[in-house]
């Protein structure tokens, strides 16, 4: 396999770079968005640098030169080639690779059409950040299903040249390394109940998801999936769901300005007061008092 691998000889894409917005000259079937400047002034121990989601053609690559900073390419649909560690492998659908500062980042389409989510990331702080994800040596990892909706919320953040729209990005980014590390394609035994948790972990920013949706979906019984969800999990679906909902809307309430209603929103809850119920009783106080206490801890 590696034989005919590196016998093969990609077509380098031709790339417009205006310092803002990275675009190939491929009929739009590749996005990439960066941010502004080349060093961000504002410290973030995990800074992201670019991210974007494209479509190779058979022989099409994009990359071939060693770089400063981590690189994540996450495969949607077909496979492609990757070089971990200078050897070519494939990369397959829900793999992920993981390149590090000082290695060749190298990827291209060989046989079949590849579909991609990538994001690159620097900072000071970087590798301590990938040591404590126990992703300090790269590779490729089964991550399961690639996050495209995650995908395009940091795409949306990166679009937002505002010193939010970096901290929108460090949090979303750093969802994206956790969902590598702890393969989403959740390990429990019960097929179905594994396909629920993946649709959970996948949807949850859509409102509309919920048990209901997802047992119509899995051809399953509303009543018999949550009986079996709880068996396995340990807790209900709406508890789970709610959980993951809760997980993120904490981290954009501590690193963000966003307004509460709009975190509510983005983290599938339409009702804002039934989200600052919710968020009141579980977490003993309002959103407002939660970002106030973590911003003031923070400061002193």
């Amino acid at each position: 396999m590696r034989d005919e691998i590196e016998k093969s000889s990609p077509n380098k894409f031709n790339a417009v770079d205006d310092g803002r917005t990275r675009l190939i000259v491929q009929a739009g079937r590749i996005e990439i968005f960066r941010r502004p400047l080349q060093r961000n002034p504002l410290f973030f121990p995990l800074q992201v640098r670019s991210a974007g989601r494209g479509r190779f053609h058979p022989g099409e690559y994009d990359g071939q030169k060693t770089h400063d900073y981590v690189k994540v390419i996450w495969c949607c649909s077909g496979s492609g080639v990757v070089n971990p560690g200078g050897k070519p492998e494939i990369l397959s659908k829900d793999q992920a690779i993981v390149y590090l500062p000082g290695q060749m980042h190298l990827s291209y389409a060989e046989k079949d059409e590849w579909e991609i989510c990538f994001m690159t990331i620097d900072g000071e702080n970087g590798a301590p950040f990938l040591e404590g994800f126990g992703l300090a040596d790269g590779g490729i990892f089964n991550a399961g299903p690639a996050p495209e909706t995650t995908f395009s919320s940091l795409l949306k953040a990166l679009k937002d040249v505002s010193p939010t729209g970096s901290r929108r990005a460090s949090v979303i980014a750093y969802d994206i390394l956790s969902r590598i590390r702890n393969n989403y394609a959740a390990p429990y035994t019960d097929s179905l109940v594994s396909e629920a948790v993946a649709i959970f972990d996948r949807e949850w920013p859509d409102a509309d998801i919920g048990i209901d949706v997802v047992a119509l979906r899995l051809g399953a019984h509303r009543s018999s999936l949550s009986r079996r969800f709880h068996q396995a999990v340990g807790t209900t679906p709406s508890n789970y769901l709610n959980s993951l909902r809760m997980q993120h809307a904490l981290t954009m309430i501590e690193y963000t300005r966003e307004p509460i209603i709009e975190i509510a929103h983005s983290c599938g809850y339409q009702d804002p007061s039934y989200f600052s119920r919710l968020f009141r009783r579980v977490n003993g106080v309002t959103a407002r008092q939660h970002r106030e206490s973590f911003q003031t801890n923070s400061v002193s």
